[in-house]
């Protein structure tokens, strides 16, 4: 069973993003799936960065 995020893609992008770096998380992937994309940012050097 797939269970899909009760969020926007904005919120990935954003709060969560902050979330993350507070949590000393180095990669995060997003699943976009209006578009069937996955996003991927590596946290370094107090900002994130896409992976692809």
């Amino acid at each position: 069973m797939i269970k899909f995020a009760n969020s926007l893609l904005s919120d990935d992008k954003g709060e969560k993003e902050i979330l993350y770096k507070n949590m000393g998380v180095g990669e995060y992937w997003i699943v976009d799936v209006r578009n069937l994309e996955f996003i991927e940012f590596t946290i370094a050097d107090g900002g994130s960065k896409k992976i692809r």
